[in-house]
């Protein structure tokens, strides 16, 4: 699954170098921003970019990127929306991806094949991150969505973790 998911995967650095909130590489960025360039110029492989912030972007690069565009993007669920869970999984079926923008505590850094947050993590905001779902099963952990990150293979289950629905409601601000 590694070497596959690497060959297709984008590099998050072409849009991150472009939306990011400060000069350095520690600094945030809007989901929305990220959407927009996405929309507008699209993405380049992570083999063609890599995972760099310090690159800049070149016009080579957004000619590349050019076909990968997306056509559009709707609000699907917000922090507060009722029965985000249900609508999420709604988007799925209909064979819709998910970007979501969600807090991740220090616990998530060590994530394996399902995310486990401990107690302290649903008192304490830590950091936003943007991901995608992949997938969900009701089955699997009590329900849970399949979310496929960007820290490479090494991270997760070969880059992919399971939350639960429940923590999915708590933790994720957008979808």
């Amino acid at each position: 699954r590694g070497t596959e998911v690497n060959e297709n995967s984008f590099s998050p650095s072409y849009v991150y170098n472009q939306i990011r909130s400060s000069d350095d590489c520690f600094g945030g960025a809007s989901i929305i921003d990220a959407l927009d360039v996405l929309r507008l110029q699209g993405d380049v492989k992570l083999n063609d970019f890599g995972y760099l912030c310090e690159r800049n972007v070149t016009s080579e690069d957004k000619n590349l990127a050019l076909e990968y565009k997306i056509i559009e993007y709707r609000e699907v669920a917000y922090k507060t929306t009722n029965k985000k869970t249900e609508r999420v999984k709604k988007s799925l079926s209909e064979d819709k991806p998910i970007v979501i923008a969600m807090d991740i505590p220090n616990s998530f850094i060590d994530a394996g094949e399902v995310w486990n947050p401990d107690s302290t993590d649903y008192r304490a905001w830590s950091q936003g991150h943007g991901m995608a779902i992949v997938g969900y099963d009701d089955n699997k952990f009590g329900g849970a969505f399949e979310i496929m990150n960007s820290w490479g293979t090494d991270w997760g289950n070969a880059g992919f973790t399971w939350m639960r629905y429940s923590d999915f409601e708590y933790f994720v601000l957008f979808a």
